[in-house]
């Protein structure tokens, strides 16, 4: 046998491999780099709703002192933007809840037991995201069933 041809032939199937393992290689790391920069900007983004939620419980704790209405409706505007109500239920939701709330405290209602489930549901809502973002990070972009199955983890 001539062994100038095993060799082509050993060489053609290594150079082969080799470009099916870069272009796999290539493609995972891709997927991971934008399934990682994802994760990267909702953990940010979750960052920022916990601290618009903790203004806003700070606010109604403190009875609306310490803040103008422009200051907490600046707030609850981000809020909201944030939260998307257009899209999903339970966001929409928790505007409601909140505005509710709001509207209770500017009226001078006794608003302790409204504002005990609101605390509550602002809870939920922080770790069914950061539950969301754990996932995400894990398996790519969550679908609607394992998104919904998070909810009724912590809604029920």
């Amino acid at each position: 046998m001539d062994y100038t041809k095993i060799l082509t032939v050993l060489l053609n199937a290594s150079f082969t491999a080799a470009l099916v393992t870069w272009l796999l290689n290539y493609r995972d790391n891709k997927r991971k780099a934008h399934v990682s920069e994802i994760t990267s900007q909702r953990i940010k983004w979750a960052e920022e709703v916990k601290g618009q939620i903790a203004e806003f419980i700070t606010f109604i704790e403190c009875n609306g002192n310490g803040k103008t209405k422009v200051e907490i409706v600046k707030i609850m505007t981000l809020l909201e933007l944030n939260l998307n109500p257009l899209n999903d239920e339970f966001d929409d939701e928790y505007v409601d809840k909140m505005n509710e709330l709001y509207k209770s405290l500017l009226k001078g209602d006794d608003i302790s037991s409204q504002f005990v489930q609101f605390k509550d549901l602002s809870k939920r809502m922080v770790k069914i995201e950061w539950d969301g973002v754990k996932l995400e990070s894990e398996k790519g972009k969550p679908t609607k069933e394992e998104r919904n199955k998070l909810r009724r983890k912590w809604l029920i």
